[in-house]
């Protein structure tokens, strides 16, 4: 039986994967957790597992620029509102995102999903652009990085790259009026942190989405190297299972009750993330839900 590797960040959806509860059928499976950030960075940059969860947002860069090297499976392990992932000094009169219109907004990596749904969130629900935002990159909380690259993108938007100070410190200061990430900073709920969510009725508030939409956002899905499936085709239904068969195990009791994986039941979630792609320049045109998949998966 042959033996291949996977890397996924660690969390519910994945966690019978990782420990072995479920396997791949005829296939022997080294599983390995590592952070998101670190596990895009290798999985885009310099691959070396058989199997790998992504970064939906780079998955579809790469696609454009036509050098992606996975097939990317319509399973998702990161599904995640992110009403709550916007940030505002606890003094601020700002109360809603049309009120970021002009403002000055930070965040670690303009590039990745969350970043990108809060992005079309302020579009769709209120009608503030990317482009009517000025951006700043950088470090959340300790200063971590000496260089930080600002993207190339098909629409002109503003963004700048900021070293040697935090965001959080820029927020509490007044140099810029919003953060956006996918976690609190440090202290959050603390007086002395300084910061609160704009939305502080955040669960509501996604809770209305949902109902409104019938969208739970996509974050990540599994991709399988090119270079495998080229032997062995069959591993598309095999990992697409062991996956589902894993987020399944994961659901129970959970909000949105949906089921996770698979194309029908999520055409608009993921036509609505190629669609902020598309609108936010980190893709020069759109991409049908076909394109993205497998055949042998399009009907699951």
């Amino acid at each position: 039986m042959k033996s291949l590797t996977l890397a996924c960040a660690p969390g519910e959806r994945t966690r019978a994967i990782l420990d072995g509860t479920v396997q791949l059928r005829n296939h022997r499976l080294s599983a390995n957790a590592i952070a998101p950030e670190e596990l895009f960075r290798i999985a885009f940059e310099a691959p070396k597992f058989d199997i790998s969860e992504l970064s939906f947002s780079l998955y579809l860069m790469h696609l454009n620029r036509g050098d992606c090297q996975y097939a990317g499976l319509p399973v998702f392990p990161s599904r995640v509102f992110r009403h709550s992932a916007i940030y505002i000094r606890a003094d601020s009169e700002i109360r809603d995102p049309a009120e970021l219109k002009g403002k000055t907004v930070g965040v670690r990596n303009y590039l990745n999903t969350a970043a990108l749904v809060v992005r079309g969130l302020f579009a769709d629900e209120c009608g503030v652009t990317a482009q009517d935002i000025d951006w700043i990159v950088g470090d959340v909380d300790d200063v971590q990085r000496s260089h930080i690259g600002v993207p190339k993108l098909f629409r002109p938007t503003n963004i700048r790259a900021v070293t040697g100070i935090s965001l959080a410190d820029m927020l509490r200061s007044g140099k810029i009026d919003a953060i956006v990430h996918h976690s609190p900073p440090a202290d959050f709920g603390k007086p002395a942190a300084g910061i609160k969510r704009l939305f502080e009725d955040a669960t509501l508030k996604e809770q209305d989405y949902y109902k409104r939409t019938g969208i739970f956002p996509i974050m990540h899905l599994i991709g399988v190297h090119k270079s495998v499936l080229a032997h062995e085709p069959g591993l598309i239904a095999d990992v697409f299972n062991a996956f589902s068969v894993s987020a399944d195990r994961s659901q129970a009791g959970l909000f949105p009750p949906v089921h996770c994986d698979g194309v029908k039941d999520n055409v608009a979630a993921i036509e609505t993330l190629v669609r902020y792609a598309y609108e936010q320049g980190l893709i020069d045109r759109s991409f049908a839900v076909h394109e993205l998949f497998p055949k042998e998966l399009l009907n699951t």
